[in-house]
């Protein structure tokens, strides 16, 4: 595995030990700034480094350390997994909203099969890190939505004259909270391509992971709170349904595609 006594220190969740180990470098004369570097950026055999392995720990006072000795806040292994993949497989919300803050890209792929964090998370069943990852995509699906309003204002100027062409429905103020009653009629219902909706490369949305998990409490949530979409198909035109490891899921989610439209927004963004 060629574990340095640095990735067990971080995996164990000990700054005193970190900062022991790095003092210990710098104080050898052969030592300098570089060894500490690399001491830092050192990988395993599958290419975990200190701070990956703070990240599957949950210690945010590790990884604060270990960014502050030079760690890269968006490191991954050798197989594409990120540190926020990690962190959000083990269901540590407190490290995922640190990772997030520190600027760990959240929405992108996290592994080299397509998943996001917000997929670990529901695969594994860690229902308060899907709830955080959840109503960041929502954030951010609605950010985008009202930039794309935003860019049906044009403004020219031609010589002194200034044209400004508008549409009829100006992009209104953010609201703290909204659901399906709140007067919103540009909102999209649920469109494919928005980031609670993302797919890996089997066509499998954060939803398909929950229910192959068993995790019906999760799937719930993205499906009442968070809006996912709850009749795409994977690449084997394999429905949410069918995708269902327990009866309790399948005969829920059949209920569910049955007797509601899917219109739901109904959520709170207290980030």
């Amino acid at each position: 595995m060629n574990h340095t006594p640095l990735m067990f220190a971080s995996r164990a969740c000990s700054v005193d030990v970190i900062d022991y180990m790095v003092a210990q470098q710098q104080a050898c004369f052969w030592s300098g700034p570089e060894s500490v570097k690399r001491m830092i950026h050192r990988r395993n055999a599958e290419g975990l480094t200190p701070l990956i392995f703070a990240a599957w720990g949950g210690s945010v006072p590790v990884m604060q350390r270990l960014v502050e000795l030079g760690a890269t806040i968006d490191v991954t292994d050798f197989s594409g997994f990120s540190a926020i993949g990690y962190a959000a497989w083990e269901g540590h919300t407190e490290a995922v909203k640190w990772l997030v803050h520190a600027g760990a890209p959240w929405a992108e792929h996290s592994d080299s099969d397509g998943c996001t964090a917000l997929m670990f998370a529901a695969e594994s069943g860690h229902l308060e890190t899907v709830k955080y990852l959840s109503l960041l995509s929502l954030r951010k699906d609605k950010e985008r939505t009202e930039a794309a309003k935003a860019d049906e204002f044009s403004l020219a100027i031609d010589g002194d004259r200034t044209i400004v062409a508008t549409t009829k429905h100006p992009s209104p103020a953010s609201p703290t909270t909204w659901s399906s009653t709140d007067s919103e009629p540009d909102w999209p219902s649920c469109p494919s391509e928005l980031h609670i909706n993302s797919t890996d490369h089997d066509g499998n949305t954060a939803l398909a992971v929950a229910v192959q998990g068993g995790h019906l409490n999760v799937a719930k949530w993205l499906v009442m709170e968070a809006c996912c979409d709850a009749s795409t198909c994977d690449q084997w035109d394999n429905t949410v349904v069918d995708l269902c490891s327990t009866d309790e899921c399948a005969e829920w989610m059949q209920t569910y595609l049955t007797n509601v439209v899917h219109s739901c927004w109904t959520y709170k963004t207290h980030l």
